[in-house]
């Protein structure tokens, strides 16, 4: 008896842990929509996202090699991609679509 107890605390708290994450996961509020689909340069493994903390308790994101992520940097030794790095890109993009009529100027 005391065993199905515990099982169901245990089960209680599992269920209060969790979170549903869409795809694009949310990490410290921020969205990640590109997280899975950019792939790792050197052996074609999906980005995930990975958080930093500065000395001043600043967050900072990256996107780092699946590969290297799970197997700790011994199948892939490429340098993590700030999140900041990306973003400018695709900003970069979405100026020069919207430059050409393809999207709407905001």
């Amino acid at each position: 008896m005391e065993a199905q107890s515990l099982f169901d605390r245990v089960q209680a708290k599992l269920a209060e842990n969790s979170v549903d994450r869409p795809s694009g996961k949310t990490a410290n509020g921020h969205v990640h929509l590109l997280e899975g689909l950019l792939r790792c340069a050197a052996c074609g493994a999906a980005m995930t996202i990975a958080t930093g903390t500065s000395w001043n308790g600043g967050a900072h994101f990256y996107y780092r090699c699946g590969n290297k992520h799970r197997m700790a940097a011994t199948h892939c030794n490429v340098r993590d991609l700030p999140v900041w790095a990306v973003e400018v890109v695709v900003d970069q993009i979405k100026m020069l679509l919207s430059t050409h009529w393809l999207l709407p100027a905001r």
